[in-house]
């Protein structure tokens, strides 16, 4: 009877030695899965948020300022943490705001720079980001917050970081007018048109 119940006893000892190993690799497996399934949404999430910037510029191209501001409006909401998200949502707001009446501009210039400076506190060393930043400054009002001298300075920092297209060399031409640097104004309007020759405001 002795050795019977010791037997029992080994084989309860033995199952549950299993059912803790069994247990231990499922837990195992679950963590790996774990691990493995925020990649793959983010993979997803990259690619929605790529659509939906494509997406955008075809409508800011397009003149449709308040459609591309809406579509941004409902990404940043569904993407709180992408930066792309934020910048492009303070850019279809800056097109906007410059074709709106002046109370339109004041009531949609806040949101403008809270995205800016969203955009900026998420990923501060992002030259798209950065770009925009310098919008934000040069565009601002003095009184509130903006600096051109700055804006100058963002703009070339997506410069000598390898960033060119027509828009941000038309921007920097706006700072540098203002500044009333006529002759650095038409290096950089020249520099815009050469890359878009068909660009309207240049």
């Amino acid at each position: 009877l002795m050795y019977a119940a010791n037997q029992v006893d080994e084989g309860e000892q033995l199952k549950g030695s299993s059912e803790q190993i069994q247990t231990d690799f499922e837990v195992e497996v679950t963590e790996e899965n774990d691990r493995q399934m925020p990649e793959v949404v983010r993979e997803a999430n990259n690619d929605n948020v790529d659509k939906v910037i494509r997406e955008c510029k075809l409508l800011l191209d397009q003149g449709k300022f308040k459609q591309a501001k809406n579509l941004m409006e409902d990404a940043v909401k569904q993407e709180p943490n992408s930066p792309e998200t934020h910048a492009w949502f303070a850019i279809a707001l800056g097109r906007l705001i410059e074709n709106s009446s002046v109370l339109n501009k004041m009531r949609l210039l806040p949101i403008f720079e809270r995205e800016t400076l969203r955009a900026l506190e998420i990923a501060p060393d992002l030259l798209l980001v950065r770009k925009v930043n310098g919008m934000r400054l040069l565009n601002t009002p003095e009184a509130f917050g903006g600096n051109v001298k700055k804006a100058i300075a963002e703009f070339q920092f997506c410069l000598q970081k390898g960033l060119e297209d027509d828009e941000l060399y038309f921007s920097l031409a706006q700072a540098y007018i203002k500044l009333k640097d006529l002759e650095e104004g038409r290096k950089a309007l020249h520099s815009s048109l050469h890359l878009n020759p068909e660009h309207k405001l240049a």
